[in-house]
């Protein structure tokens, strides 16, 4: 007895370092896409010719940060129910966790954008930014909120594939957003002279494709999976509230 029970202590401090190190390897990923997104816009706009078009993004940045810190728990809950059904060997499971999760994050964008008014008068009133910096933080918080599905469908498939045991895809994800969002704000502000229109319209190309990456790499590489997937069982309102 005194055996099994150390056996089962051993178990429950492997779980939590493992669950430690899944959730450390999600933040660092998350962490690096973010922040190179962030830092591409910021590096573009400031040879725009003015600090007003710096401060723009800034403030826009920060409203989005703002925002998707919020549905954090998309990507949290997304792995930690794929691992657990990973671990059963359910597969059926593993494809219902994602499908969900998308259907969440599809409402939530709907919300955003149909409420984007009032979430950028509220964030204004509380950023409080001048009235010059404002105007040019609208356009570009007016034309990034159209990205919400792809940034927040991210969150659901990082989630998913990291549960899945695979952070390989994530990472490529990661990058290759990046260079995608480099390259179309780079066209966009200097060959179109767009300026911080191109910017945005840079940023939400590269979320949306970093969506679209994400869900052909996961029929590509995950088809099987699907395979078990019934479609009855996705709207299980017991299920959806776990995330």
């Amino acid at each position: 007895m005194r055996q099994a029970h150390i056996d089962r202590v051993g178990k429950k401090k492997c779980s939590a370092k493992l669950t430690a190190m899944y959730n450390g390897i999600l933040h660092d990923i998350d962490r690096m896409g973010n922040s190179c997104v962030n830092l591409v816009d910021m590096a573009i706009t400031g040879h725009l010719g003015s600090e007003i078009y710096i401060g723009a993004i800034s403030v826009g940045g920060t409203i989005f940060n703002m925002i998707y810190w919020i549905f954090n728990f998309l990507r949290f809950g997304t792995g930690a129910l794929t691992s657990q059904a990973y671990g059963r060997r359910s597969l059926e499971d593993c494809s219902l966790t994602l499908i969900r999760s998308l259907l969440i994050c599809s409402l939530i964008s709907l919300i955003l954008i149909s409420l984007q008014s009032v979430i950028k008068n509220l964030a204004f009133g509380i950023i409080d930014p001048s009235p010059q910096v404002a105007e040019w933080a609208a356009v570009y918080f007016d034309i990034c909120i159209y990205g919400s599905l792809g940034f927040l469908g991210q969150f659901a498939f990082t989630g998913w594939y990291v549960g899945m045991q695979n952070t390989k895809i994530p990472l490529a994800i990661s990058i290759s957003q990046n260079i995608i969002n480099i390259v179309a704000s780079l066209i966009m502000v200097y060959a179109l002279d767009m300026g911080v229109r191109g910017v945005a319209l840079g940023t939400l190309i590269a979320q949306l494709s970093g969506f679209a990456i994400a869900a052909v790499l996961c029929m590509r590489c995950y088809r099987k999976v699907f395979r078990y997937l019934d479609i009855r069982k996705i709207l299980n309102t017991l299920e959806l509230i776990k995330f």
